[in-house]
């Protein structure tokens, strides 16, 4: 494999920018608002006769569905939609 300035700077690209992003993109999740008026971001499971809440700080509220208003389901971002790739002829790969 050529080791020029090409390849440097698409390794570069890859530990600078792509690894970084990976990790921040998985911290949204779904929001769930209350009839209170609070409202909660994190993971949503049904448990049968209500809801969990796992939030981002790692704590789990459980809710009887009557006491909540709604639920947005975020969808999670693909890292592809973030950094769409091109084709680099010069390369032979997809670059972004």
């Amino acid at each position: 494999m050529d080791e020029g300035p090409d390849a440097m700077r698409l390794a570069a690209t890859v530990f600078f920018v792509l690894i970084p992003t990976m990790g921040t993109i998985s911290l949204h999740g779904d929001i769930v608002h209350l009839h209170n008026g609070t409202t909660l971001e994190g993971s949503v499971k049904s448990d049968g006769d209500g809801w969990t809440v796992r939030t981002l700080d790692g704590q789990a509220h459980t809710f009887r569905a009557d006491q909540i208003d709604s639920i947005e389901l975020v969808k999670t971002p693909d890292p592809a939609d973030a950094f769409p790739a091109q084709w680099d002829p010069k390369l032979g790969i997809h670059v972004t």
